[in-house]
């Protein structure tokens, strides 16, 4: 029989659209599909049938995301794989139309038996080894979570476990054929280590879920070309020869390693079975090893896997260790850790020292970009006038606003990084000029703990500008340490201690960040 592809409408309000293998037909308001709402454009979303992989390639034209099932949304250039019998919705609860091959693929029970996409994972575990090796797998779906921050790929054949066997991609899985670091195109690769495949095979006839994880912020910044990304995904899992999912983070959301995001987002998915932390593993490339970890290797890019594995709690393997059985290298970690704060540490330094003073006076705040001392200058000097260059956005208002509050008598906070003797001296001149004293309040926040407060807040509160690791580093560089000299009459240190209102941020607080 010649085989057909059609999406046809769900309520039959137009007859069946022929999709012609390997050809792309848009789909959208025409006369054809009888759809005049607007919110669907003319060529809404494009179809493009795969007749020997049964599986149609839909990608969003319209500027208005379509829907597929379980509520995920195709936004304009995203693609999807869909099968026999999927459904997407041209518009959000509108025009439903559902892919139909003829004849159906064939299912389990045909009389050739099994696909290669339907091993059964009940065999015993030779039998399962057996057929994988003599069949191979792939083919799969794709789906965009969370407005494209993350791309998930599912093999037809996932099997769900409480055991999860999980790796980088890049480096961990592949290499690149041409020896570069980055690949030339989404063909430039190959399995890294003749061990990988059999290794694999073997976790997956143990009763092991099969996971990738791989940061690709490319995707994100549209240097990587998603379709073709997903197709070099595809190629990689069926030259595994074992079902795969793949999670990838598209840019620096919540799904980026370390980050959980992916992880969590695997573990609320895996059809009701509780995954178990103790019986999982992550293996990746990055694992912080120094230079010459072994001969002629060089450092480590980052320590990002690792960090990944210790956020989430499971056992981490670099690929030597994992594939070959090598000894476990050496490794640093970062030198901020955020489950070794102390909720303990007083507030200040000295811990007898005054916060707010009855007197009138001038606070001058010392401190970094993310070293919380605005956060200290509101919570703990709140009666006092809050002066702050990011409001007033100029410094001579600045002076302007502490000269008018201390010519009344009344206490004034300059909350500005204040980083060398020549900005700080503007204001400390006013003071004396109007009589009154000056206190110092320095952030004891070090730079890694300045950079990881500067991510989170990047994670949780967009409503904040972004601050450049340019302005970070200039900070630094203009940095001179406070003195009495000055003109001050007390310099009080401030230590960051965080205090959370939502679980979740201290959760996430509590993790390495990215």
């Amino acid at each position: 029989m010649v085989k057909k592809c059609y999406i046809k409408c769900v309520e039959d309000s137009h007859d069946p659209i022929l999709l012609p293998d390997g050809k792309e037909v848009p789909i959208g308001r025409a006369p054809e599909t009888k759809i005049q709402n607007k919110r669907c454009s003319r060529k809404q979303v494009s179809f493009t049938a795969n007749f020997k992989e049964n599986t149609v390639l839909a990608k969003q034209l319209g500027d208005n995301p379509s829907f597929l099932e379980g509520g995920i949304q195709l936004f304009k250039g995203e693609t999807r794989l869909l099968c026999h019998e999927d459904s997407i919705e041209l518009i959000e609860g509108f025009f439903k139309h559902r892919i139909v091959f003829e004849p159906p693929p064939m299912k389990r029970a045909a009389a050739q038996g099994a696909t290669p996409d339907e091993v059964d994972t009940t065999q015993p575990k030779k039998a399962r080894m057996e057929s994988l090796m003599r069949n191979g797998v792939s083919g799969g779906k794709w789906e965009t979570v969370d407005q494209g921050k993350m791309l998930v790929f599912s093999p037809h054949s996932m099997n769900h476990s409480s055991k999860v066997a999980s790796y980088d991609l890049d480096w961990t899985l592949i290499g690149t054929k041409s020896g570069r670091v980055y690949p030339r195109d989404a063909d430039d690769w190959q399995i890294l280590l003749p061990e990988v495949p059999g290794k694999l095979k073997k976790f997956h006839a143990d009763g092991y879920k099969l996971v990738i994880f791989s940061n690709q912020a490319g995707i994100g910044t549209h240097r990587i070309i998603i379709s073709e990304f997903q197709r070099k995904v595809e190629n990689i899992a069926s030259k595994l020869g074992v079902p795969i999912q793949a999670f990838i983070s598209t840019g620096t959301s919540i799904y980026r390693k370390p980050l959980t995001g992916m992880w969590k987002y695997l573990s609320e998915q895996n059809n009701g079975v509780p995954v178990s932390i103790s019986e999982s593993f992550y293996c990746g490339d990055a694992a912080g090893r120094p230079e010459k970890w072994a001969p002629k290797k060089k450092k480590d890019f980052s320590c990002s896997d690792r960090l990944f594995a210790m956020n989430i709690g499971i056992k981490f393997f670099t690929p030597e260790e994992h594939f070959q059985g090598q000894t476990a290298a050496p490794f640093s970690l970062p030198t901020f850790q955020p489950l070794q704060l102390s909720a303990k540490v007083p507030l200040v330094d000295p811990p007898t020292a005054k916060l707010e003073v009855s007197e009138p006076e001038l606070v001058v705040m010392v401190g970094g970009p993310g070293s919380g001392k605005s956060t200290f200058a509101r919570q703990h000097l709140s009666s006092y006038t809050y002066v702050n260059m990011d409001q007033l956005k100029s410094v001579q208002k600045c002076i302007q606003e502490v000269k008018k509050t201390l010519e009344i008598k009344a206490s004034v906070v300059v909350d500005n990084t204040n980083p060398d003797k020549k900005a700080r001296a503007r204001f400390l001149a006013i003071a004396k000029q109007t009589g009154v004293k000056s206190r110092c309040f320095k952030m004891l926040t070090s730079k890694e703990h300045c950079r990881h407060n500067i991510r989170f807040r990047e994670l949780t509160d967009s409503s904040h500008a972004p601050i450049s690791e340019m302005i970070v580093r200039q900070y630094e560089k203009n940095y001179e340490e406070p003195a009495l000299d000055e003109g001050f009459v007390e310099i009080i240190g401030v230590n960051f201690v965080p205090r959370f209102e939502i679980k979740e941020h201290e959760k996430l607080y509590n993790q390495f960040l990215p």
